[in-house]
């Protein structure tokens, strides 16, 4: 059990610094891949990606190297970090409604709660999952539906989509900025 604590304490602090490195690396770098793994512009999508990029790659190391039983990890990832993503988008919104601003300071604190919530989340499901998550069903959908989410991260950096949650407050814009 304690190890398990461990392991979502450094999936938190290792998402919380990689997705703060990865709200840059497109403007450092440029190129096809970190516009698909890091933010190209302000928009609530791309900032998903920089929980959704680190928990994932973090929980996926966990999984391979914890020794822990692999039943009902891909529904707890899957759910964790809808859980956290949707945590961002409902965080924000509700905030800049209510104020007609964003800081960086309320996004920031955003990250770190949506953060917390995704590893604490996985952590609970893994440690104690519902009966349902252990079905090898879910398990297949699990996985299909985290392939989906990655391709549509992809997908829609280069083809965004013209809703607010891809608009680019900062250009009022969609889509790839230029580097």
């Amino acid at each position: 059990m304690k190890a398990q604590r461990r392991w979502s304490i450094a999936g938190t602090i290792f998402t919380l610094a990689a997705g703060a490195l990865l709200h840059f690396t497109y403007q450092w770098f440029g190129g096809i891949f970190w516009a698909a793994v890091g933010a190209v512009n302000e928009s609530t999508w791309e900032h998903l990606k920089l929980l959704f990029f680190p928990a994932l790659l973090f929980l996926l190391v966990e999984y391979l190297v914890s020794g822990r039983p692999s039943e009902g990890f891909f529904p707890a990832t899957l759910l964790a970090l809808l859980c956290g993503m949707g945590a961002i988008t409902v965080l924000f919104y509700t905030y800049t409604g209510i104020l007609g601003y964003h800081t960086m300071i309320a996004d920031l604190a955003i990250f770190a709660i949506a953060t917390v919530l995704t590893f604490w989340l996985s952590y609970r499901w893994w440690v104690s999952p519902p009966r349902w998550f252990c079905k090898t069903w879910a398990g297949w959908v699990s996985v299909i539906l985290l392939a989906g989410l990655l391709a549509c991260f992809v997908v829609f950096t280069f083809f965004p989509l013209h809703l607010g949650w891809f608009l680019d407050p900062a250009s009022s814009g969609y889509g790839k900025a230029k580097p």
